[in-house]
């Protein structure tokens, strides 16, 4: 599980890595295959006692059901992959263009939601949800580098950039800057959090502010107005949770930064050895004027700072910083996309068109090239742009509110949990999950966040996570005694 967490950024992260999903598939497969196993053995009683457990399998069952509308299609390229290995390795790296991905997007859902199931039944302590974010972090930091290290050109990746040209964008090991951006909108609140907890010791707090910083960097080099404000949100959201403990850091800062001079004063007058540093530092600065040119050195001084200037106009682009995201109304004809999306939705209003149905059974979207040619796209759109519309679109009004309600419950479920005022790590970790599902829930209203399959498997892990605790806090004499939706499957 550490291990998956770990490699989470890694699987399908760019248009030709469909084959890379070989080894998530197979990992995640082992993991559940082995519980499920194990717990039917040990004939742990089956209970579904949540109401996220209850939707969790309606949505499965609209999305089945949405497929009804394409089985002969399905079927049809099912019979020409023979044998039954090359249909499993075609549906494993099908892409939206082919029926196939109908089946290939049904199985990503139900081995999420059963890594859900895992999680919630399976997690013993709060070092073990600890541990996960740990390796989410450290899969975050892998990427922030490569990130920053490839947009400056540092080391050049150039199996990215073959993959999909786009040099004016941040992106790391990401085909698109937009899936690195939902990426980090997904794991950045686990170091914005850990950062400034206090149940970490002083190294641990200095990771995460280094993770930070450079996550704040990359969100900035994605240009991706909705991660940014997104982010200013969940901080903004942070501020309020901890606005204790904030206050009282301000308020070190300030008495730290007042009593300066004091203490250094005090110092010098108090401690001879310091006094005689002090006199030996005025020494030799004294020294060195004396024997070096000082028009020589403010030349030097000048030059270097006059590059400095340059390059930092360069490379920070402020222009261009400005004139992004300042730019709110601008909506890069994701309008047309919604409008699609609606279109369809209205040909098929209960359950949609079929999971996985949105760019494969719909041709005619090709015809946008001309419609949005002006807006310099080259290709049509391979998404919605809106997980909210996508779903509506794929698997009607009825999977999009039973996905609404599952939203709904997970933030109620958090909110239930913090009334109780929960001590230690755990007020942290439910702080972190809070601010993880409200910026996924900002950042779906423009863009399809499932679009890369690893992510929808991370939103799930991440409810597991958010059930686990549930558990955890069960008496040690009730071992197992909450089972969840994946004894269906």
């Amino acid at each position: 599980m550490y291990l998956l967490c770990l490699m989470l950024p890694f699987f399908e992260n760019h248009l030709n890595g469909e084959q890379n999903l070989y080894v998530m598939y197979i990992l995640v497969t082992s993991i559940l295959v082995n519980w499920f196993f194990s717990s039917f053995k040990k004939k742990v009683s089956r209970i579904i006692n949540s109401p996220v457990d209850y939707l969790a399998l309606s949505f499965v069952a609209i999305s089945f059901l949405s497929l009804i509308a394409v089985a002969q299609d399905v079927g049809r390229a099912v019979k020409d992959q023979q044998p039954f290995i090359t249909l499993v390795s075609s549906v494993l790296t099908s892409t939206d263009r082919s029926p196939l991905f109908c089946v290939h997007s049904f199985y990503n859902l139900v081995i999420s939601l059963m890594l859900f199931s895992f999680l919630a039944n399976n997690l013993k302590s709060i070092v073990e949800v600890e541990r996960i974010f740990i390796c989410l972090a450290i899969g975050l930091l892998a990427t922030t580098v490569l990130g920053v290290l490839d947009y400056f050109d540092i080391v050049i990746l150039g199996w990215i950039r073959e993959s999909f040209q786009e040099e004016i964008r941040m992106r790391s090991i990401f085909g698109h800057s937009s899936w690195f951006a939902h990426f980090m909108t997904m794991t950045v609140p686990i170091t914005l959090v850990s950062a400034f907890t206090p149940f970490k010791n002083r190294a641990n707090r200095y990771f995460y502010k280094a993770i930070l910083l450079l996550s704040i960097i990359c969100i900035i080099y994605s240009f991706h107005r909705t991660a940014l404000y997104s982010f200013i949100i969940i901080c903004f959201l942070y501020c309020i949770f901890q606005y204790r403990f904030i206050a009282k850091k301000i308020t070190n800062i300030i008495s730290y930064i007042y009593l300066l001079p004091v203490k250094a004063v005090k110092a010098l007058l108090t401690s001879g050895h310091v006094f005689m540093r002090f006199a030996i530092m005025i020494a030799v600065t004294a020294v060195v004027i004396n024997y070096v040119q000082v028009n020589h050195v403010k030349d030097v001084l000048s030059t270097k700072y006059n590059s400095l200037v340059i390059a930092v106009k360069n490379n920070l682009e402020v222009n261009r910083f400005v004139y992004r995201y300042t730019d709110f109304f601008n909506l890069s004809s994701r309008e047309y996309f919604w409008e699609e999306s609606i279109e369809i939705f209205r040909e098929h209003p209960v359950i949609g068109s079929g999971i996985g149905t949105y760019v494969w059974k719909y041709p005619d979207q090709d015809m946008m090239l001309v419609k949005y040619g002006e807006s310099g796209y080259a290709q049509s759109p391979r998404s919605a742009h809106s997980l909210y519309l996508q779903i509506l679109a794929e698997r009607g009004i009825s999977g999009l509110m039973i996905f609404l309600a599952i939203l709904s419950v997970i933030f109620f479920e958090i909110f239930k949990s913090l009334k109780k005022r929960p001590g230690g790590y755990v007020r942290d970790v439910l702080l972190i999950l809070f601010l993880i599902f409200m910026g996924f829930f900002i950042y779906s209203f423009i863009d399809y966040i499932f679009y890369v399959r690893p992510f929808e498997l991370l939103f799930w892990l991440y409810v597991g996570v958010l059930y686990s605790l549930r558990r955890i806090s069960l008496p040690a004499a009730c071992p197992g005694c909450r089972f969840t939706s994946a004894s269906l499957f």
